[in-house]
């Protein structure tokens, strides 16, 4: 039941898809006592600085920011935070009494603490990125933040692989490499890899492809998988490693682990470990159906 003391809090986009986030949020007003409605904004790029000042008018604490305004933002902000500032992105948008909007990175938070949450040990390892899309940049500084060993980034573009490669190595020379992705090449990373990143759309409903072309048999127990999509749950990548004994986990803590990072921006209120495992539930039945 909204009030009048009800404070606003959103996403913006064009398209806005971000269909679970407000069930997260709900959930997370609710476990801490706080009177907030999230809701979705859709508007074309043309309007993006009306629908800022009309944000503000309207008293909103912040907002998220999904595509294509993740670079856009960055104009109407009055400062942003470091993993911002390096990625030259923002997803979280907080809003102050004074008017005055600071931006944030979340992607990046989601990723680094999916990877804590599961105790895997990157420092060291040797990873193997497959993809070079949108959230590549927030999967790169995390990698770099918790000190992977050697990451080789493998795309069907070479172009963008090797511009995700250069990005590590410029701020740790030496870090990354990479390669197009043929089924050669990738069966060689996932040989060759302790930690294997899917960045990648395979396998969704909604994408043309439905799996990678490599050898099943190189999986084994000594490897974590990874895949940042969760719908289906388990895609076939997740599906093969989990059949040969890797470690697997898809991405839907990381989608968790940045909404409750952004919640607290937003309120100041944490989330705890019981709440966000009862919400990891909520998006699981969801996603199953």
């Amino acid at each position: 039941m909204t009030s009048s003391k009800t404070r606003l809090l959103g996403a913006v986009g064009y398209p806005n898809r971000v269909a679970r986030t407000p069930m997260l949020m709900s959930i997370f007003a609710e476990a801490t006592g706080q009177d907030f409605s999230y809701l979705l904004f859709e508007f074309p790029p043309e309007q993006l600085q009306q629908a800022v000042e009309g944000l503000k008018a309207l008293g909103a604490a912040g907002f998220n920011v999904t595509m294509p305004y993740k670079q856009a933002i960055i104009e109407y902000l009055d400062g942003m935070d470091e993993e911002a500032e390096q990625l030259n992105a923002v997803n979280t948008v907080r809003i102050d009494e004074s008017g005055k909007l600071f931006g944030y990175n979340t992607d990046y938070y989601g990723f680094r603490k999916s990877l804590r949450d599961a105790n895997v040990p990157v420092e060291g390892s040797r990873v193997a990125v497959i993809g070079a899309g949108a959230v590549s940049g927030p999967v790169a500084l995390a990698l770099e933040k918790e000190k992977a060993g050697h990451v080789v980034w493998l795309n069907k573009t070479p172009e963008k692989a090797e511009a995700c490669a250069a990005v590590m190595n410029a701020r740790r020379p030496g870090v990354a490499e990479s390669a197009i992705l043929t089924p050669d090449h990738l069966n060689r990373e996932i040989r060759n890899s302790d930690i294997i990143v899917d960045i990648t759309p395979v396998g969704m409903a909604t994408n043309a492809v439905k799996e990678h072309a490599f050898d099943a048999n190189l999986m084994n127990p000594s490897k974590f998988v990874y895949h940042v999509v969760y719908a289906p749950w388990e895609t076939p990548i997740l599906r093969t490693a989990r059949i040969h004994g890797a470690q697997i986990m898809n991405g839907a803590r990381m989608s968790l682990n940045q909404a409750a990072r952004a919640f607290e921006i937003w309120t100041g209120a944490s989330i705890d470990d019981d709440t966000l495992a009862r919400a990891l539930k909520c998006i699981e039945e969801d996603v199953r159906g």
